[in-house]
Formats: C-alpha cells, structure tokens, sequence
C-alpha cells in the first residue's frame, strides 16, 4: 500500500519546514529508524526516522523546498511495485488547491476572527478528504485513549472527528480513575482526622461523616475535567459527534445519537478506541444494587454497612480503601494467592499485612461459587482449602478485570481480526484492515488509561506519517492508589529468574527516609531489580507514601537505557520521597548510604 509522507510537525510552535537534504534516493529501500530526510524546523535540522519500513517512490517537495506542516512532501510504499499514480495526482490537485486558496486569501483579508480556525483547518483539508472523505480520521470512543488521539490528529494537520454515545472523558474522567481519586483523598482526611489525631497534636471529638459529600465533590472534579476535554476539541477544531458508531464499511460508519436520529460519516483512516466493560462472573446478575460493578460504587452515595469485595486489583483494594476509611465492613475475596497478585510478591505482602491492621479480611486462595441477593443482603458462597463457607453483607463489589468493547462496532463487517476478545494491532495501532487503527482497553495490551493516551498518540502519528516511538508495555507505568499506594513497571523478582536474568535486588525502607517520618507515613519500600550480568534495569516496585508520583523517574531512566549507577550518582534533593531512588540505586552499585 502506497502513502502520502507528509511535512511532520517536529516541534511544537512549527508551521512550516525546510527540506535540507534527501538521505535515500527515490526507489530506495528503507528500514524502520532510518533517516529519510534532514529537516529544518523554526528551532533546529531535525533528523526524520521512519517508524515503518518501505520504499521511498516519489518526491513532491525536492531539497530546500520550504512545505507547511501536514502538506505532501513525498509518496512512501509498503512494496517497491506498489500503484502511486491515484496518489500522485491527490497530492498535486492538493498543493495546487492550495495555491487558489493563497491566491483567494491575498487578494480578500481574512477575518481576524476566523482566520486561526481556517489556519488550522485547510492544512488536514486534503482533495481526498474533499472528494471523498468527510474526515480524514474518525476516533470512536472519547476516552483517554480517543480523545488525546483526536487531539494530536488534529495537531498534526488532520481533519478529525471524535465519536461517542455518552460522554466525553470516557469512564476514566467521568466513573474511574478521577473521581475515585477524589473518593480516595476524602478517605485520607477521614482517615487522619480519626486515627492519627494524637500523633499531630489535636483531637476531635463527635465526627461526623457524610459519604454524599464526598461522592458529590468527586463529581465535580469529573465535571471540571470533561469540561476542559470539550473546550480542548473546540480549540483543536475538532467535530464531536455524540452518537453510536458502527462500520458500514472499512471507510462508512453508521452514526445514531440518543434520539434515534441516524447519519453516515465517511472517513479515510478510523480509530477504534471504545474501551472495555467490567467483566462478571457466569450466572452472576450485577443489579446496582446489592451487587456492583466500580460503575455503581463510585455513583452511589450511600456506604454500605459490610461489602464483600471479589478481586483484589487496583479497583478491588481502592474501594476497600475508601469504605473502610468510613467504617464499612470489608471482605476481599482473591482466587489467587496473594492480593494485588500482578505486583512483586514483597509488595503484595507488606499491603496484606497494612490493610489487615486496618482490620479489612482478606481472603486468598479463595473461589466464589455464588451469589445469591434474593434477601435482605447478599450471600456469598466460597471454597478454599479449608473447606466451604457463606459471608453475609449488604453489597458485593465484583471487580475481576475487564472485557474488551468490540461487540456493537459491525467490525465483523470489514474483517478486523480478534484475538481472544481483542483487536489485534501492530507497534502503529494498525489492524489488519490498513485504514482500522485500535488503541486502549479495546487491544487488552495493558488496560490503563495513561497507555491508552500513548496509544492514541503513535496511532495519529501513524497516521499522518509523523515521526513516533513503538511502547514497550512491560515497562509502563503501573499505579494503584489504596493506602498505602502501589507503584510499579517491568518484571517482577519472580518474573526476572523465570526468563533467564540474574537478578540484583535493592529494597529500601521509607522507615528511613526522613521526609517520609516527617509526613508521619512511614512504612513500605522502594524494590529496584537490575540484571546482574550488564546492570540493565528491570524493573521497581514500590509501595508506601505518595510512590505513584515516584515513577517517571524510573520508567525514563529505563526508557533512556540510564544505568543505575547514573541513578545513585543523580542528586536528589533532601528531604524527598524520591532520595529513596538514589539510595536502592546506590545499594545496587556500592552500598546503601543511610541503611
């Protein structure tokens, strides 16, 4: 298949760029990471890397050619015999529209009030696109992943559309990660007010609590930040479409919106990013009620009295974090053997043994045979080793992972290939349909909202034949916010001996780091694991006060192939949380300095 290379944005303020100079001739074979062009921006000569690999075929702009950003600059082709002369013709009745449109402009003044809006518009504006696309890039789905790659498309000279049946913002912004963090917060004050009042120095006397309170400023950070999403796409110029999408064909999508009037939307490359659904258990009916979803819990608001919680992943133990802060009976019930059982087994053991001095019960090793609401509570029926056993409470929280969204979507029609219930992508989000691109929760490579967001980028990156960077997901971010909170990326010790490693293992105490004593929130680790053989990192794992903010340290040291030695020789300012870093480090090269 052959493509339009377009002039790449290459820094944030460039509006235009000067080909210096061709590094491959035309009919030349590239590979990903080879320089095709030396362009210069308004801020330096930038080296362009092809993301893919393919054949240069035909240059529009020669060198010392000034073209805007997104503007043809050349044709690439997966194969050296691949048909380009529908292309060539598209890029030249491009380029010479463009002249009309400057010619036009020159002789009428624009309108000071519009011409930002054109500005940014006739640059994705393609013959194409005109001719036979409403859009060069449709984005289904609003979420983390949708809406950033809605964003980016746009930034990069695209006209796009971003499609959702409900809210912009998706489940993170308006049902997830933010307003549970608000929850989150609110349980912490509850929590210092209550049990730490003597540590401080004060005493409060008859609190009292209002759950509504809390569940209500949740949704107004929500509101704020889908708000900011909506003023994001007007500012981009982006068409926000609210309405059901579904596949007419690889280029038509049906579009129906909550009044049941229907449209076609025509666009030359689709984004599907329409997330996952909380995954339940056979035979087992989520009603709202008594049994729920994190859907249900983050909007009711009311606590329970007890609650039975099936799963122990990061939605599992923040919602045991949030309830037992307002006195609710808590029960985690866990299949596996340990709780947070994605994380290195030494933090799954230091949040056992936190949450159990909370007086939350845990119970691992332990399956659900059912569920049964038909009373005034809920009983649930397990097993382990120890025999069977029924646990009363008036709500079950079922929080068992997620299940891809790829019903609805008619991607049967156009043959988007699946794999065990998820779309199946290359390094540029791209399916098996050559215009289908997939991003987020929907491809199950690692279902977090910020991969989801970096998904969305590489996929309009791709797209409009801009520079990116393939993810390594093992080495993503992982953040859980129970108390304490929950940090990780990479393998684990476990994980690191079964592939073959030799691991080193540096675990530093928060004990004795002084701004840690200082905040009166003292207890967990930083776990730093290297190969032993060519001190390449790993992995980390950390638990314990604020670690969620500690990661991009770790995570841009491995990604920037850092040694750990530059880690430990890396001044970090005292008193910090991050000093911890510096000293695992330093106990990995030469001995921990305050342990």
């Amino acid at each position: 298949m052959a493509t339009i290379f377009r002039m790449p944005s290459l820094s944030p303020t460039m509006e235009e760029g000067i080909i210096e100079s061709w590094t491959k001739e035309v009919g030349d074979f590239f590979e990903s990471g080879d320089v095709l062009a030396n362009i210069e921006t308004d801020k330096a000569v930038v080296e362009y890397e092809s993301i893919s690999e393919g054949y240069l075929r035909h240059l529009i702009a020669k060198a010392g050619e000034e073209v805007p950003v997104g503007k043809p600059i050349a044709i690439i082709s997966e194969e050296a015999d691949d048909p380009i002369e529908e292309l060539l013709k598209e890029a030249q009745a491009e380029l010479a529209g463009e002249s009309t449109a400057e010619a036009t402009n020159t002789a009428t003044p624009a309108n000071p009030s519009t011409h930002e809006s054109a500005v940014s518009s006739s640059s994705a504006t393609t013959t194409e696109t005109s001719h036979h696309f409403d859009v060069d890039v449709a984005v289904i789905g609003a979420g983390p992943g949708g809406y950033v790659a809605a964003i980016r498309g746009a930034q990069l000279g695209q006209k796009v559309a971003l499609i959702d049946k409900e809210w912009l913002g998706g489940v993170c912004l308006n049902v997830g990660c933010i307003p549970s963090k608000s929850l989150l917060k609110s349980a912490d004050v509850i929590h210092t007010i209550q049990h730490k009042g003597e540590e401080y120095g004060f005493s409060v006397s008859d609190v009292k609590v209002d759950f509504s309170v809390a569940v209500e400023r949740s949704r107004k950070a929500s509101q704020k930040l889908t708000q900011g999403v909506a003023y994001l796409t007007k500012k981009n110029n982006i068409d926000v479409r609210m309405a059901s999408a579904s596949f007419v064909d690889q280029h038509t999508l049906a579009l129906t919106d909550s009044d049941g009037n229907t449209s076609t939307l025509t666009a030359k490359n689709v984004i599907i990013a329409t997330g996952a659904t909380a995954r339940s258990i056979p035979s087992v009916t989520v009603d709202g009620q008594k049994i729920l979803t994190y859907w249900e819990a983050i909007l009711q608001k009311t606590c329970p009295k007890s609650v039975v919680i099936v799963g122990s992943g990061a939605i599992g133990v923040e919602f045991a974090t949030i309830w037992r802060a307002y006195g609710v009976e808590v029960t985690i019930v866990e299949m596996l053997p340990n709780i947070v059982p994605l994380e290195d087994a030494d933090v799954s053991k230091e949040l056992t043994k936190a949450f159990k001095k909370e007086g939350i019960k845990i119970m691992t090793s332990t399956k659900v045979e059912s569920i049964d609401s038909s009373g005034t509570g809920v009983t649930v029926s397990v097993s382990n080793a120890q025999g069977s056993q029924k646990l009363e409470a008036e709500q079950v929280l079922i929080a068992i992972g997620f299940v891809p969204n790829v019903d609805g979507f008619g991607l049967e029609k156009i043959g988007v290939a699946l794999e065990r219930g998820a779309i199946v992508i290359d390094e540029k989000m791209q399916t098996n349909v050559p215009n289908v691109y997939a991003i987020g929760d929907v491809t199950a490579k690692l279902m977090l909202a910020h991969v989801g967001s970096a998904m969305g980028i590489i996929a309009a990156e791709a797209i409009a034949g801009h520079p990116t960077i393939p993810l390594q997901y093992e080495m993503m971010p992982r953040a859980t916010y129970c108390h304490p909170q929950i940090a990780s990326f990479g393998l684990t010790e476990a994980q690191a001996k079964e592939r073959g490693y030799q691991p080193k293992v540096a675990l530093f105490p928060f004990s004795a780091n002084g701004k840690s004593l200082g905040m009166g929130n003292q207890s967990g680790f930083v776990k730093i694991i290297i190969d032993a053989k060519y001190d390449e990192i790993l992995g980390a794992h950390m638990i314990g006060p604020e670690v969620t903010e500690l990661l991009p340290e770790l995570t841009l040291a491995q990604s920037a192939e850092l040694t750990i030695e530059e880690i430990a020789r890396n001044v970090h300012a005292h008193p910090t949380l991050s000093e911890t870093l510096m000293e695992a480090a330093h106990g990995l090269v030469g001995g921990y300095i305050h342990l």
